[in-house]
């Protein structure tokens, strides 16, 4: 109970008194780096509950469908031939593949051709040119797939040499989906490990190595205002400043109205930390020696 109080006062502190970081950089740097860790601990598993809770039946959704209409996704006369970088087919060219909405919704729209964005185009005598005009996400030409890309021509072509030499029919997609739906009864325990990954180990570590660079950063407005600090206290400064920013991103995520600003994390946390070297520069009597016991 007595952990749960000081983390419960350190965390208050942190977040609303300036005053209160005159008793940080007297502190230990272990007492700052715990309670970083802890709270990134909790914010972490909030966020993580609060996606599983939204994503995970999505998901589970998600996998239903698809194996209920997975098997029926290829079309069982389509045999397609790659030799050399070259490919073949057995059937009338374009040969489209609709969209398959039925995975994603539980009232597919009725298929027109007049509107209809394709899956795949299979066109042979087509070129990478003709990518727009397909109205496809993906077009299969004689010796490229080509798909859409955000660089310059705004397209992206691969060789069919990539794939060396390979037949695919109805026989050889259902034994790829004999191979993973077994995996699948797993999925939303795989994304959950994944997602506890990136919150509660990959998050914090990355913050830890923005730290470092924000600090780098500090060390001038700090140097210019007359601070001793080194630059331990101001990362250690650092370690509690992030709760305003993290807090706040957090609370404009949950109601959806965060800005489209670029770094608008930083941007916060660099405000906040030059307002708390400015409430500790109103104080003359801040000394510190650099690698003394405490740190």
């Amino acid at each position: 109970m007595k952990k749960i109080i000081t983390f419960s006062y350190v965390f208050r502190k942190s977040l609303f008194s300036l005053s209160y970081y005159k008793d940080v950089v007297k502190s230990r740097f272990k007492f700052s780096l715990k309670y970083f860790l802890i709270f990134c601990l909790l914010t972490g598993f909030l966020s993580l509950l609060s996606i599983s809770l939204s994503v995970i039946p999505e998901v589970n959704v998600f996998i239903t469908r698809f194996k209920n209409n997975a098997y029926t996704l290829y079309p069982s006369d389509l045999i397609i031939t790659v030799k050399n970088g070259q490919l073949t087919t057995n059937v009338t060219e374009p040969f489209r593949v609709p969209i398959p909405y039925a995975l994603f919704t539980q009232n597919p729209p009725a298929i027109s051709d007049q509107k209809q964005i394709y899956l795949v185009t299979i066109d042979t005598k087509a070129s990478p040119q003709d990518f727009t005009k397909s109205q496809s996400l993906m077009l299969i030409t004689k010796d490229k797939y080509v798909i859409a890309s955000d660089n310059l021509n705004g397209v992206r072509e691969e060789s069919l040499k990539n794939l060396g030499d390979l037949v695919i029919d109805k026989k050889f997609i259902d034994q790829k989906l004999n191979s993973i739906m077994p995996v699948l009864n797993y999925a939303s325990l795989i994304l959950m490990a994944i997602l506890a990954l990136v919150f509660l180990i990959l998050m914090p570590v990355v913050r830890l190595m923005s730290l470092f660079v924000y600090s780098l950063i500090l060390l001038i407005p700090a140097r210019m205002m007359g601070l001793t600090l080194n630059f331990a206290k101001i990362y250690q400064i650092g370690l509690h400043a992030l709760t305003l920013p993290l807090i706040l991103q957090m609370t404009l995520l949950a109601f959806g109205v965060y800005p489209a600003i670029p770094f608008f994390g930083s941007i916060v946390f660099l405000l906040y930390n030059l307002v708390i070297l400015a409430e500790l520069n109103k104080t003359n009597n801040l000394k510190f020696i650099k690698n003394t016991s405490e740190n």
